[in-house]
């Protein structure tokens, strides 16, 4: 008989273990009242259209944070509606395309996601590349096998580009973490969960390490995603 050498796999989390992590969690409650205060707050008594996007976004970042999604979603639609404010068409399409996401529709999801893609500056090819790999989360998730393929086909094209550029050593670690993530999406979907899995767990290391240059980033006044 083989046995396979190396630790043994620790035991799986049961239904107590969580039980027990979530009885840890004890909710902010200062901050839900601001996230709150900040949904009921009487849009500006402007008819400028940027500052009104931007108190609109800010309400649905607000409801994301509490976990209303549709809210979330109405905002983000009248952020869009008046033409995204500080942030770029591209952003607000990304934001509202994982509202719908976490909301269940992915096919609005999709369509606001290749909106992302259309509205994005030329020049932020990481946000391009990393866009393509959520399309094909979204694709694998609606079955679509060879949409799913044909999107992460294209964000691998844009990551070999992009890695060769001169931005690599500023983002490449985030952008590393997104491809690999990526193509953990595609085994799953496959079937297969231990090679998904090795995929995801690198994706993670890589987030984790790119804590520190965030902090370079955010200090030279750097584009940087949300952490």
């Amino acid at each position: 008989m083989l046995f396979r050498s190396g630790p043994a796999r620790p035991p799986g989390r049961t239904v107590a273990d969580i039980v027990a992590l979530l009885d840890q969690y004890k909710p902010d409650l200062a901050r839900v009242a601001e996230l709150r205060a900040i949904l009921d707050r009487p849009l500006p008594a402007t008819e400028d259209r940027h500052d009104l996007a931007d108190a609109h976004f800010e309400k649905a970042r607000a409801a994301m944070e509490l976990g209303a999604v549709q809210r979330q979603i109405a905002e983000l639609h009248k952020a869009i509606e008046y033409g995204a404010g500080s942030e770029n068409l591209g952003r607000a399409y990304k934001e509202l395309s994982a509202a719908e996401l976490q909301g269940g529709r992915f096919r609005d999801a999709v369509e606001a996601r290749e909106q992302a893609i259309a509205q994005t500056p030329g020049a932020n090819r990481g946000q391009t590349m990393s866009d393509y790999v959520a399309l094909a989360d979204i694709h694998r998730r609606l079955g679509d096998a060879e949409g799913a393929k044909k999107a992460m086909d294209l964000a691998r094209s844009i990551y070999s580009q992009i890695m060769r550029g001169r931005n690599a050593g500023t983002y490449g670690k985030i952008w590393t973490s997104s491809i690999e993530s990526g193509e953990a999406s595609l085994l799953y979907g496959q079937g297969r969960y231990g090679e998904a899995e090795t995929h995801m767990r690198k994706s993670l290391d890589l987030l984790g390490e790119d804590m520190n240059s965030n902090l370079q980033r955010l200090a030279a006044h750097l584009s940087t995603p949300p952490q």
